[in-house]
C-alpha cells in the first residue's frame, strides 16, 4: 500500500518518486491516514504548508505523520478551492506563523484547526467559504 510522505507532495499533487510502501496489515492499523476522494493534504512538519489534492489513483493510500488530511466535503470543486486558497501568500504566512519548534518545525493539528477566521485576512466571500470548510478538519 502506498505510504505518502511530505517529500511526495509537490505542485498540488502527490508524486510517486521515492514512494514508500506499507503492508496491508499496517495499512489497516493506521486508519486515520486512509485517503478519500476530495482530500487535501497539508505538510505539517519540515517544510510546512505544501499542499496536494489527492489524485484518484491514491484514493485508499495512506499518509505518515508529516501530513494532515483535510476532507472539506469530498467534492473536487471545494477541495480545489481549499487547496488553491491555502496557496495564497497571506494564508501561507498564517500557516508559518502557527508553526512551533526550532530544530524541527511543525504545525500541530490543533493549531491548523484554529487558523484565524477573521476578515482582516480574507475578502467577505473568502471568509464565508473558509468558514464553511474549516469545520470538517480530521
Amino acid at each position: 500500500m502506498p505510504f505518502i510522505r511530505a517529500n511526495n507532495i509537490k505542485g498540488l499533487t502527490v508524486v510517486d518518486s521515492d514512494m514508500r510502501f506499507i503492508s496491508e496489515k499496517k495499512h489497516n492499523e493506521i486508519t486515520k491516514g486512509h485517503l478519500k476522494k476530495g482530500d487535501v493534504l497539508i505538510t505539517n512538519r519540515g517544510e510546512i504548508g505544501n499542499i496536494a489534492i489527492v489524485p484518484d489513483w491514491h484514493v485508499g493510500s495512506n499518509i505518515n505523520a508529516q501530513i494532515v488530511r483535510v476532507n472539506s466535503t469530498g467534492t473536487v470543486v471545494v477541495s480545489s478551492y481549499l487547496a488553491y486558497y491555502l496557496q495564497r501568500d497571506n494564508v501561507k504566512q498564517l500557516l508559518l506563523d502557527l508553526q512551533t519548534g526550532s530544530a524541527l518545525k511543525q504545525l500541530p493539528i490543533n493549531r491548523l484547526v484554529n487558523l484565524p477566521n477573521n476578515s482582516e485576512h480574507y475578502s467577505n466571500e473568502e471568509f464565508v467559504n473558509f468558514k464553511l470548510f474549516t469545520k470538517p478538519f480530521h
